[in-house]
């Protein structure tokens, strides 16, 4: 096999896996410490990577190097500490409508209001979004959080306005005051990769 033809084996093959764990060239570039304009070369064959990125790229998609320089490679779609944690962070939130399920049974046992006990689900659902923002943030990239927050904030002004002791007709402030925050999140989260890319940008020039 000459030269080009192993370049363009690497490059298909980290284009493939790169896409079948779900990321972008520029997460893939920043759990290298390389720019998303290096990933791109690599992945039109423009450069190569050298030996000691390939066993970093192997180990972080959970194969071996040979499997990268493979004209045919294994599908993997996630290393086995990554389906570790997704199975983890599936089960707490599942722990927590199971926990809201058990609560609106002893309840309903108990004799409570039929009508009101189903807020008990409403109230889950932003405290479930809470346990995917936490193993979010110690697991997954950054980027992922925009999600599980977002979904948090209008799932939690929905629980406030319907389980709150206020007059029906003021019920919608909770989501003019939801929007503001939302558009806050979503500049915030802006500049954080605004400011990640210009880093990997300088220290991608820095080793060229």
């Amino acid at each position: 096999m000459n030269k080009e033809k192993v370049a363009q084996t690497i490059a298909t093959n980290i284009q493939r896996y790169r896409k079948l764990n779900g990321l972008t060239q520029l997460e893939l570039a920043s759990k290298l410490n390389y720019s998303d304009k290096t990933i791109s070369k690599w992945e039109r064959a423009e450069g190569v990577p050298d030996i000691y990125v390939l066993v970093e790229l192997a180990t972080f998609f959970g194969l071996s190097v040979d499997d990268l320089l493979n004209n045919n490679p294994p599908i993997i779609v996630a290393n086995a500490k990554q389906k570790k944690h997704l199975m983890i962070a599936l089960s707490a939130f599942a722990s927590v409508w199971v926990v809201a399920v058990a609560f609106y049974a002893i309840a309903a046992m108990a004799s409570y209001n039929a009508f009101d006990l189903w807020l008990i689900f409403i109230v889950a659902i932003p405290i479930s979004f809470i346990v995917l923002i936490v193993f979010t943030a110690i697991w997954s990239n950054y980027q992922n959080l925009i999600y599980p927050i977002s979904l948090f904030i209008w799932s939690a002004a929905l629980a406030l306005a319907l389980t709150l002791w206020i007059p029906v007709q003021n019920s919608y402030l909770f989501f003019i005051i939801a929007a503001p925050i939302q558009v806050l999140i979503l500049l915030i989260f802006f500049v954080i990769r605004y400011r990640k890319k210009e880093k990997l940008l300088l220290q991608n020039q820095d080793k060229e």
